[in-house]
């Protein structure tokens, strides 16, 4: 962040209003602060502005989040995810962990969008799941599954 003062004289600002005008382009402003100043013989604006050179800022991008229901199985897809999730939540408590490190939710999005049934295989195949997050929370995840699969269909 840089900061640059001016001082416009009243009324005679013509030049000076020019002069802020010009240096406002191809500035990112963050905050302007103004003040009228008065001296006994004449009157001011005083302009301090905080900025940034256009390009020098970071632009928060909000990463979108993967729809799981983008197809015609919505509530399906719906119903898998929230199972899922609750499973991947008792790992996380069991293990002392967060949620998120066992699996993100773009991770379980991904996995209630097998049509077939959830494998290592295919966990695996996920961005931002190895071997190890199989062999430490997945076989586990899948185990957990089937079992409340079993119960709910007996």
């Amino acid at each position: 962040m840089q900061i640059k003062l001016f001082t416009i004289p009243i009324p005679d600002s013509e030049l000076a209003v020019e002069e802020v005008n010009k240096f406002l382009e191809g500035k990112h402003i963050l905050k302007i602060d103004q003040q009228l100043l008065k001296t006994e013989e004449e009157n001011f604006l005083c302009f301090c502005i905080q900025y940034e050179e256009e390009g020098s800022h970071k632009v928060a991008v909000k990463k979108s989040k993967p729809d799981y229901f983008d197809n015609p199985n919505q509530e399906a897809h719906h119903q898998r995810f929230v199972l899922i999730s609750s499973l991947r939540d008792k790992i996380a408590a069991e293990e002392g962990e967060l949620p998120h490190r066992v699996f993100t939710d773009d991770e379980l999005i991904a996995f209630t969008k097998f049509d077939v049934p959830l494998s290592e295989a295919g966990m695996v195949k996920q961005r931002g799941v190895g071997k190890l997050k199989v062999e430490k929370y997945g076989k586990r995840l899948l185990k957990m599954l089937q079992e409340e699969l079993d119960k709910r269909y007996e």
